[in-house]
């Protein structure tokens, strides 16, 4: 490989973790910040569009095994840019009539 090649790919090693460490965590911020702004009883699709597309949505309880409501119906889930290497969760869960009942963040201790 010549020496500019060797550069390059230098460069690229360097540069591409470092730039995905800085998206990652201009992302985990913004989810933190934007999250304290979802309310109970507002419209789910309003959460959503605060927060952005979800990495999932489910029934509740489906990939954690627990609920923090009991009249859950759906959980919006954001994953945190780093998980599962650092497992933190945005969740939001949400009733029958598509209104918020709870908005949390969940990680493993």
């Amino acid at each position: 490989m010549s020496r500019l090649g060797c550069l390059i790919a230098a460069a690229v090693a360097i540069l591409f973790p470092t730039g995905y460490g800085i998206y990652g965590k201009l992302h985990d911020d913004r989810l933190s910040t934007t999250m304290e702004r979802v309310k109970r009883s507002m419209p789910a699709e309003a959460a959503v569009r605060l927060l952005g597309r979800p990495s999932w949505r489910a029934g509740c309880g489906s990939r954690f095994p627990y609920s923090f409501a009991s009249d859950c119906s759906t959980e919006i889930v954001y994953a945190s840019s780093f998980a599962p290497l650092n497992p933190l969760y945005w969740v939001v869960e949400v009733d029958r009539q598509n209104r918020v009942i709870s908005a949390e963040l969940i990680g493993s201790p």
